[in-house]
Formats: structure tokens, sequence, C-alpha cells
């Protein structure tokens, strides 16, 4: 394997943001007399976008009553207004992502979150210049799977998708990487099962951060 750049998703793969979601979310519900979910339950129900979350968080029987439209926007603006109140990166991260800052590896970022709240989560929590890209959700490209925004950012960090390695959580990142042409790497910190990964394609799943380095570097260099 000769990879020469990572491409990461965002929630559930570098940072914990489910905790600022799930409080989001369930203020929207309240406010519209909704039943409200543990942090559990959205493991399950994050990963398409806010609009989807939104779809899956109304209940059957409200939605004569309730758009969910509506409510996605609600919960878009709740959100966004405290995006990082509970929001931390999984242990090893933060070492991960200076290991290959300093080895002068190319990282880039890749989110169904909207692009905004996707830019300032990243730049809240490691600056401006230590990935090169970072797409979220936007207008002129699909959302994962669809490999557009993933073809993009290789173009953009001077890459080929093989030489790249994409990373997450979900089935979703498993099937963008390989849709993309990119290595499939799970991670088992994250939000979903890993027998999901694994039936969605990973190549491999790794456990821990210190796993990932290796992999663009080589024994050697990794700490």
């Amino acid at each position: 394997m000769n990879f020469k750049a990572v491409l990461f998703d965002l929630d559930g793969t570098l940072l914990h943001t489910l905790p600022d979601i799930r409080d989001a979310m369930n203020g929207v519900l309240a406010r519209y007399g909704l039943p409200q979910y543990d942090l559990e339950s959205y493991r399950g129900m994050v990963g398409w976008g806010i609009g989807r979350l939104a779809e899956l968080a109304l209940p059957e029987e409200s939605r004569s009553e309730v758009d969910a439209e509506e409510l996605a926007e609600e919960m878009r603006r709740a959100y966004m207004s405290h995006p990082l109140e509970s929001s931390t990166p999984f242990e090893g991260v933060p070492e991960l992502i200076d290991t290959l800052h300093r080895e002068g590896v190319p990282m880039a970022v890749l989110s169904n979150k909207v692009h905004e709240l996707t830019h300032g989560l990243i730049v809240r929590a490691w600056g401006e210049n230590v990935f090169s890209a970072v797409y979220g959700a936007r207008e002129d490209l699909p959302m994962k799977p669809h490999p557009a925004a993933a073809h993009r950012i290789a173009t953009e960090l001077g890459m080929k998708p093989h030489e790249m390695i994409f990373v997450g959580d979900s089935a979703i990142d498993m099937e963008t990487a390989q849709v993309a042409g990119m290595y499939p790497v799970g991670v088992s910190w994250g939000y979903r099962e890993v027998e999901e990964l694994w039936m969605h394609g990973a190549a491999m799943v790794v456990s821990s951060p210190d796993e990932i380095p290796p992999l663009i570097l080589g024994g050697a260099h990794a700490e």
C-alpha cells in the first residue's frame, strides 16, 4: 500500500459531536411538544445531514401536524448557535492529527454536516492551516455517498483517488470511499457498529488512531 493523503469524516471519526447534536435536537423537539431521545438513540440517526435527522426524529403520528423541513431549519439554527458546547476530539485523535501534520501528510475533511458548521468545528478544534480542504454539505455538490466531493478534494490536494485513504465510522463513509476509488478505513470508536463497516466495504477497521499513521508513513515513522 502506497498512500499519500487522508480524507476524514468528521462526526464520530474526529470529533465526538453527539452530545451537542442531542441537546440541540431535543431542545427543538421539546418546543414542539414531541418526544425526545437519549444519546444512544441518536447514534443511528446521524450521518445523513440535518434534514434526514429531523425526518428520523419526527414521530410518524406527528407528521401531519409538524413539517419535517421546518423542524430541520429549527434544528439547524439551534445547533449552529451552540456547536461546540460539549464536542471534543476522540481520544488519540489530536495526537494523530499532530503526527500527520508534522510529517507533511495532506489531510482533508468531508462531512454531510452543513458546510459552515463543518468548517467552523474544524477551525475551532485545529485552526485554519492543518487541513488542506474542509467540505461539508454544499449546494454545488451532492452529499456522501456520492463521490463528487471526494473527487474534488483529491483534485484540490493534487492526488489521485487511489493514493488516498478515507477514514470514517459509518456505512456511508465506506460506500463513499469505494465509489470514489479510495481505500476505506473504518474506525471502531464511532457511532456505528463495526459489523456495519465490514458489511459496507471497509478494507480494514482500526481500534485506535495510532493505527492510521503507518498506512501513510510506514512503521518506522509511526508513533
